[in-house]
């Protein structure tokens, strides 16, 4: 009993993912006196045949089951979901009882494959994982040993049902998994964009799709006629398009920590100002599940969209923040928020050589290069501060 036990608990350990599969199956490969064992999913939508044990076999070995002989597997054909009963969602015999063993050995199965593989002597289970899913695990005996007997056929009688439950588990957490990158961005109190390194839309968060359009000068266009073309991000200004597409570019290409980018509004406020804030993408976001090692996704970038109620942040903040005097602060919002130093110039009341001084001073302060990045610094204030 102790030892049925830990072999359950093992079954379940793996599809918690604490455990390899392959130490469950080979547990129950020593239970039962089996030389060999396999373990394959089948029948998900993207089709293939994924093994989740078969290491007792050569790797070619299992590469030609997988390609070419599973689908003549004579056994496992007479036991796929589609040919047992309704209400009988999983299958456990000896191969004997399904195919006679005389009628097995004249098989091309048999003799093209099984023979070589030492797979002569077949005890296993098929049953049904959700929808067209499917799992067959097998225990296999070459030629000149056994046939299993009825206590290796109880093993895995008792062992059989909580094989397929953790298997229907760990398909559920795929799906949970595969889901969770739109959840965790739905759930963002942001709008969010993943566009590629060609701006071509990736994803977009149900908070997106509103700043998309010609209040904000963005636009989620389709990239030609055809049908199926790509859907890529758009903006209504050509230098913040070339600007826009550098950052992506450094950020999807070559793991730049990103940057930011204010839109301008248009004439007379026909366009919202709004930011945009370019960023790695976690590599957990755009498909979990997927064998991608932690960190940034290779290839993507993520864009936050904020639109930007105030246009520029307050002079105070400013000062405060970077130790700005009052005249500094108020020149850097003028220019950031596209005012000429020539018009500030006027405007104060100062010589436009002042101005370029207090430029100099707020760049320095700000530990900004140019005007160019000081825009993008205070765009992500204006994001950040309170509304």
């Amino acid at each position: 009993m102790d030892s049925a036990l830990a072999i359950i608990d093992r079954i379940y350990a793996a599809a918690a993912g604490e455990t390899p599969w392959e130490d469950v199956i080979r547990t129950l490969q020593q239970a039962v006196g089996a030389a060999s064992s396999s373990l394959f999913v089948l029948g998900r939508p993207e089709g293939g045949l994924e093994s989740l044990h078969g290491n007792t076999f050569d790797p070619v070995v299992i590469a030609a089951y997988a390609a070419h002989y599973h689908q003549m597997d004579p056994w496992i054909r007479r036991l796929r979901p589609e040919r047992l009963a309704e209400g009988t969602p999983l299958h456990i015999a000896r191969g004997e009882s399904i195919i006679p063993q005389d009628e097995y050995r004249r098989t091309e199965f048999y003799n093209d494959f099984g023979r070589g593989a030492g797979v002569e002597w077949v005890i296993g289970a098929v049953g049904r994982l959700g929808g067209d899913s499917y799992f067959q695990f097998a225990l296999q005996r070459p030629t000149g040993k056994d046939a299993f007997d009825a206590q290796a056929l109880a093993v895995l009688q008792s062992a059989g049902p909580h094989l397929q439950r953790a298997l229907q588990l760990r398909e559920q957490l795929r799906a949970a998994d595969a889901a969770l990158p739109a959840r965790m961005l739905d759930a963002l109190p942001v709008a969010a964009l993943v566009v590629d390194s060609e701006l071509t839309l990736r994803y977009a968060n149900a908070a997106a799709i509103p700043l998309c359009g010609p209040d904000t000068g963005i636009r989620l266009a389709k990239g030609g006629p055809r049908p199926g073309a790509p859907i890529r991000l758009r903006l209504g200004h050509s230098g913040e398009m070339t600007r826009l597409l550098l950052l992506v570019r450094s950020v999807a290409l070559n793991g730049a920590p990103g940057g930011a980018i204010r839109l301008r509004p248009g004439p007379k406020g026909q366009r919202l100002s709004t930011a945009l804030f370019i960023s790695p993408l976690p590599a957990g976001l755009p498909h979990a599940g997927d064998g991608t090692a932690p960190g940034r996704a290779p290839g993507l970038a993520l864009i936050i969209l904020r639109p930007l109620n105030r246009a520029m942040p307050a002079p105070s903040l400013l000062q405060e923040l970077f130790g700005l005097t009052l005249a500094e602060a108020e020149v850097a919002v003028g220019l950031a928020g596209g005012t000429r130093a020539e018009v500030l110039a006027e405007r104060r009341d100062r010589t436009l050589s002042t101005v370029r001084a207090q430029v100099r001073a707020v760049l320095e302060k700000t530990g900004t290069g140019n005007l160019r990045e000081l825009e993008a610094l205070l765009a992500s204030l204006a994001s950040a501060a309170p509304e």
